[in-house]
């Protein structure tokens, strides 16, 4: 696969995985954020506080499903513009095309391992701390 191809699907499914992730983990901090305020009545400052301290767990919950997403919606753009076709004709396989895909997996990952591992246990101490 050329260089060119590979960085152009891969900056593709980087814009995409960046916005989703983002988008998904602010939401879900903000629903995490419901329990703790309507039980214990928070100020503005703790909410502050609680809702960085939750945006790293949310994060690692929505790595997978942002990264699902974004290599639905990249590859399936190719698809619609007969891209995927085009590079079947110049001998391009499957597998090939799915390289950059790959890789984002292998990425999404290992930065899930290490949130879920070493970052979200101290987050989460801090925010019974708070």
């Amino acid at each position: 696969m050329s260089r060119t191809l590979f960085w152009y699907i891969f900056k593709d499914l980087i814009k995409i995985f960046a916005l989703t992730c983002g988008a998904l983990a602010g939401i879900m901090s903000f629903g995490g954020l419901l329990k703790p305020l309507t039980e214990h009545g928070l100020n503005a400052t703790q909410v502050g506080q609680i809702l960085y301290y939750f945006m790293p767990a949310m994060t690692s919950y929505s790595l997978p499903i942002a990264a699902l997403f974004a290599t639905t919606m990249v590859y399936g753009r190719l698809s619609a513009d007969n891209e995927l076709t085009a590079c079947r004709a110049c001998g391009l396989s499957y597998l090939t095309l799915a390289i950059p895909a790959l890789l984002l997996g292998v990425v999404v990952a290992i930065c899930s391992l290490v949130l879920m591992s070493f970052v979200v246990p101290v987050a989460t101490l801090k925010v019974e701390q708070v």
